[in-house]
């Protein structure tokens, strides 16, 4: 294994910048959200949503030959659904990214690297890091984000409450 592939690949079989990303997502739930079950279900969502997407865009892709799609497709509309009732939101901005990396991604032929890959395609890699790095992104942005405040009601000022008293015209006094 040559030092591309070791800092490319987790010593468990997962790419390095997954499992940075997820880190991030988990350590914005707890620190930035104060949330453990935001902390857990944020990385989770994004993780599983994406192998989902993935594995049924490889199935479609390749017609069914490749990798198995195996019970990630069964799991991943649950994660994301769970992540949501959780208060867990994602930015639809870096999800019409993914979605025009995605579809760049397949025009060029939805080239992709394995561990096992004895070469590695660079604009392969390229285009599903930008794509993953992004759906991630989606579930990051609002965790990071200040909540927007909330527009106060307005109301009609009323005398005695501080407020100055309306200046009366000579319209306003007949007299």
């Amino acid at each position: 294994m040559n030092i591309i592939t070791g800092l490319m690949w987790s010593p468990v079989g997962i790419r390095t910048s997954t499992v940075i990303l997820a880190a991030v997502l988990f350590a914005c739930g707890l620190l930035v959200r104060r949330s453990l079950v935001q902390a857990v279900l944020a990385p989770t969502a994004w993780l599983l949503g994406w192998e989902t997407a993935w594995r049924v865009t490889n199935q479609l892709v390749l017609g069914g030959v490749g990798l198995p799609a195996g019970p990630i497709w069964w799991i991943g509309a649950p994660a994301v659904a769970l992540a949501y009732a959780a208060g867990v939101r994602v930015e639809w901005r870096w999800l019409a990214l993914t979605a025009g990396i995605w579809v760049l991604w397949l025009a060029t032929g939805w080239h992709y690297n394995l561990i096992t890959s004895p070469h590695i395609d660079w604009v392969a890699e390229a285009l599903n890091e930008a794509a993953k790095t992004a759906w991630g992104l989606a579930y990051l942005w609002p965790m990071v984000r200040p909540a927007k405040p909330k527009s106060p009601q307005k109301s009609q000022p009323t005398l005695g409450t501080g407020d100055p008293e309306p200046l009366q015209t000579s319209a306003d006094n007949p007299c």
